[in-house]
């Protein structure tokens, strides 16, 4: 039985076999996820294995005599959500997948997680549910459909880690590029801490997304634990910022568009961080607040 979803269409050419690292993976302690009940023969088998990977599994859910041997390489997938080919990334299976299938997916697989996965009000949350899950389930690397790739991974992946990430500007790790070893525990604590966070609130959308789904919570939950992984410098990955202009700079990705809203305007005009602007405009509110009833008073 196949463990990824079988509705998902691969697009690429065979795999090529990765060099055979020898190192031990480690195994984590972590709460339990359900998965399907179907399943459970299965996984009964797995403990053997790193990550509970069961090599004798195939990871291509339509068969096509393509079945990758798990040796502690990272599995050659790219997640994209809703998002196009890319012909020079010849030897990666490409993986777009839709509203309909991220639903099915972990309705499949997470059952116990459907209802944390429709509670959420935004579809960033919903979509960083899946893209956790999904990469727990099948490792390899996402990339935020917000990108355009432009050159190849290959070279960024050192094949020595079981996660990798990069920082956004404000230090946290992004939640639009991740990358990871197939059945890492990572992944299962992210989860939990989400399920923990769910009734969270706060006055803004976008702390409230990053605090409870987000790069917030991807930091916190690498700060409290003692995963292997590996900082990917930005300037190999996104080197760009929401003041450039042109998008001609060496790396892998490049931004399909830039949102040029008041706060990034801000930002660039002032060098401030997201933080600082919210407070100078809330402060600027009291103030003007506070004149406002002076004048009604005097």
């Amino acid at each position: 039985m196949p463990v990824t979803f079988a509705e998902i269409i691969y697009t690429s050419n065979p795999y090529d076999t990765p060099e055979i690292l020898s190192h031990k993976l480690p195994h984590y302690s972590h709460d339990p996820i359900s998965l399907n009940p179907n399943m459970e023969e299965i996984y009964s088998e797995l403990s053997q294995y790193p990550y509970g990977f069961n090599p004798d599994l195939t990871l291509d859910p339509l068969n096509l005599n393509m079945k990758e041997i798990y040796d502690g390489s990272l599995p050659r997938h790219i997640l994209r959500l809703n998002s196009g080919e890319f012909s020079y990334l010849d030897n990666w299976n490409i993986i777009n997948v839709n509203k309909s299938q991220r639903h099915n997916f972990i309705s499949k697989y997470f059952p116990d997680r459907i209802n944390l996965y429709d509670s959420y009000k935004h579809e960033e949350e919903r979509d960083n549910l899946f893209v956790y899950l999904w990469l727990y389930m099948n490792g390899g690397v996402y990339v935020s459909s917000l990108y355009e790739i432009i050159k190849p991974l290959d070279d960024v992946l050192s094949n020595k880690s079981d996660l990798y990430f990069m920082f956004d500007l404000d230090r946290y790790l992004s939640p639009k590029f991740l990358a990871s070893q197939p059945f890492c525990d990572f992944w299962i604590d992210v989860v939990n801490l989400m399920d923990k966070r769910k009734h969270y609130t706060y006055p803004l959308t976008r702390e409230e997304i990053d605090r409870n789904t987000g790069r917030r919570l991807l930091t916190d939950v690498l700060d409290e634990t003692y995963y292997r992984y590996e900082i990917i410098p930005r300037l190999l990955l996104d080197p760009y910022t929401p003041c450039d202009t042109e998008y001609n700079k060496d790396s892998c990705l490049r931004p399909i568009a830039q949102s040029n809203n008041i706060m990034n305007y801000m930002k660039c005009q002032t060098g401030s961080s997201d933080e600082l602007i919210y407070l100078s405009v809330v402060l600027l509110f009291v103030i003007l607040l506070m004149i406002l009833i002076a004048m009604i008073t005097s």
